[in-house]
């Protein structure tokens, strides 16, 4: 129940991005100095903890709800001192998407029909979402992707939000 908090009440399992798909997540990262990253439901913050090395000049946002993903996060930020990277812990359906340049999700395809409303409503036309192997229904990616792994992972990214 610690670990897998979202599975019963967002239909949301912990799913892990791998080693290749961060390097791929870095390649679409904004080309300029600065920015705001959110990792919506980021698990135990592989991706953000790679991030946030090879982009110093960047802040890397991690929200997540599950109890035991939060803390062992919460525990490697304070070990490694990592200050590019905050931490909330919590329901991501309450963050508000217009301070971040990029989202990423890696959720489940249950939540993303409300997940992409919420992206449009929030974010500005200016920033990306960026969804791992989900897409929201009658909402075709601006570009798709491939990353060279096992799973076949599909990087889906928004990069004008309507």
């Amino acid at each position: 129940l610690l670990v897998y908090w979202n599975t019963a009440r967002n239909r949301v399992p912990l799913y892990l991005t791998n080693r290749t798909t961060w390097a791929a997540l870095e390649d679409l990262l904004p080309k300029e100095k600065g920015g705001r990253f959110t990792d919506i439901g980021c698990g135990i913050g592989g991706a953000l903890f790679y991030l946030a090395r090879q982009r110093p000049d960047m802040t890397f946002i991690g929200i997540e709800s599950a109890p035991v993903p939060f803390a062992l996060t919460w525990i490697r930020r304070l070990l490694t001192g990592t200050r590019n990277i905050d931490l909330k812990f919590g329901d991501f359906w309450k963050e508000d998407l217009a301070t971040y340049d990029v989202a990423y999700a890696f959720l489940s395809p249950e939540p993303m029909p409300r997940l992409f409303d919420k992206v449009q409503a929030e974010m500005k036309p200016e920033t990306v979402f960026i969804s791992n192997s989900f897409v929201g229904p009658g909402h075709p990616a601006d570009e798709i992707h491939e990353v060279d792994d096992t799973r076949e992972t599909k990087l889906h990214i928004w990069r004008k939000i309507l």
